[in-house]
């Protein structure tokens, strides 16, 4: 009988139930944006050149060979993209440098070949990274699968190569392109195409997300800053990727499926407000929503590999190495005799399975998403090990950009329907957001506060020339405000 290991068992629930692998906490936007971008241009460029100029010396001080400032120097001389009679060698050492802090702010390029996302917005830095690129990947293929404008809208972007970073990096660009293929072919069984559609609350929620895609792009192609339509636009994918995760158990389990768990923005000044309290209580119910899908994935997949006989018989699940901790066999043991007394056998051991992946894994699919929410600007504070929902200014930009028309003019309460309706999320002050709470069990906060929140949240806006409170008391939201004063 073939053992349980553990992390190829996870690339299998993975590819048929979600459709990327929130398997690392080094994912950061810049490797989404890679993974979106070469997915809609469908190819990659070739770096070399790219990378022997940013790339001096390892991390441990050694320089890979070809990598010397002499040896950059001589091959771009002979290759006549540059002129040793205008450029001497300590001038282009001091361009190297700069050019490393621009197109490497990230911190994702590394002198191993094949771990290389830059932090630029042109076909030219297209590369083959293989590292949290698929969760890109994955919304590359849902904005091609629902005919989105955005995915027009970058694809147009990233052709263009006459902004400053592009320009500047001109003689290290290539035009030798390789197709792009996914190799693990994630995105082909995306999650929610078949079984989760058949949940209206989430056929709503992904019609939201489409609408607030497409209401996105039109902002972003009259933006005359293609890097500033880029990065909204990595910032709109990590948005989705978040609330994607956090809505798959209700997605596939039918006890959930009126259950898409909310986010609370916080807009409160203080950590020990009742908002930011609940804020954070509305992070950990997604967080262990996601811990429930992956418990009943697992579950699923056991049932299609093994009778309750052999799960009560075989030896422990593995990890690396077919290594078995003695937490783990202690795990599998406890699911063993819980299998016997449970209505629903197969979830005891898919739970083990998930909990021993948690304690194993350099990384599970809660600290991926925790990751990528500080890294994208939707969770503070970076140091804890509990976050709330607390927005930097372009993130609230990319948000509201997604929610109101280039041009169009609405009230508070209309701008608070269409988060809910296109995001899920709450500010408060409405009825129904109280009530939206308490569902979830979340009781610290008041309607009291919750109206003071949306108040600090209307104060946000107007910092960010968003809006403009009316003698009559009614908040007027512009957007086309913000597309003139940010650049």
């Amino acid at each position: 009988m073939q053992l349980i290991a553990i992390e190829e068992f996870r690339k299998k629930v993975e590819r048929q139930y979600i459709g990327f692998s929130p398997a690392t906490t080094g994912v950061k936007p810049v490797h989404i944006a890679n993974g979106l971008f070469r997915c809609i241009m469908e190819y990659t460029s070739d770096t070399t050149a790219l990378f022997r100029f940013v790339i001096s010396q390892s991390a441990k001080g050694e320089i890979p060979s070809g990598h010397s400032l002499t040896a950059v120097y001589d091959t771009l001389s002979g290759e006549n993209r540059l002129d040793s009679k205008e450029v001497e060698i300590e001038e282009l050492g001091r361009l190297r440098q700069l050019l490393k802090k621009v197109v490497a702010a990230d911190s994702a390029v590394f002198a191993e070949k094949g771990m290389e996302s830059y932090t630029a917005g042109s076909i030219s830095f297209l590369s083959n990274d293989r590292i949290a690129q698929d969760g890109g990947e994955f919304v590359a293929a849902w904005l091609k699968r629902t005919n989105s404008s955005l995915h027009s809208c970058i694809k147009k972007s990233l052709e263009d190569s006459s902004d400053i970073i592009s320009v500047l990096a001109m003689p290290l660009r290539s035009e030798n392109t390789k197709p792009y293929i996914p190799s693990d072919q994630f995105v082909e069984g995306i999650g929610f195409a078949s079984q989760p559609l058949s949940n209206p609350d989430i056929v709503d929620l992904y019609r939201g997300l489409e609408k607030a895609a497409n209401t996105l792009s039109h902002h972003l192609e009259n933006h005359s800053s293609k890097l500033f339509r880029l990065r909204i636009a990595v910032l709109f994918a990590s948005f989705f990727l978040i609330r994607y995760m956090s809505s798959l158990a209700a997605c596939y389990i039918a006890e959930e499926k009126e259950t898409i768990p909310p986010f609370l923005l916080d807009f409160s000044k203080d950590s020990i407000e009742p908002v930011a309290k609940s804020s954070l209580m509305t992070y950990s119910r997604s967080c262990q929503a996601i811990a429930r899908f992956y418990a009943w994935a697992f579950g699923e997949k056991l049932k299609e590999l093994y009778t309750l006989d052999e799960l009560k018989t075989i030896s422990p699940p593995t990890y690396k190495n077919h290594q078995t901790s003695i937490e783990m066999k202690e795990v599998w043991d406890v699911a063993v005799q819980a299998s016997s007394q449970s209505k629903q056998p197969y979830s005891e051991f898919g739970r083990a399975v998930y909990d021993m992946m948690a304690m194993e894994a350099e990384a599970n699919p809660i600290s991926y998403m925790r990751r990528l929410g500080l890294l994208s600007g939707y969770l503070y504070p970076p140091n804890q090990s509990a976050q709330r929902y607390v927005l930097k200014e372009d993130a609230l930009e990319m948000l509201v950009r997604g929610a109101i028309d280039p041009g169009e003019s609405v009230n508070m309460s209309t701008l608070q329907d269409r988060f809910w309706q296109r995001y899920r999320i709450i500010i408060g002050g409405r009825d129904e957001d109280d009530s939206s709470l308490q569902k979830l069990g979340i009781y610290q906060v008041d309607n009291k506060a919750l109206r003071e929140n949306r108040d600090n949240f209307a104060n946000a806006l107007s910092k960010l020339n968003f809006a403009r409170l009316l003698a009559d008391g009614v908040l007027q939201v512009k957007t086309e405000v913000a597309n003139v004063s940010r650049t």
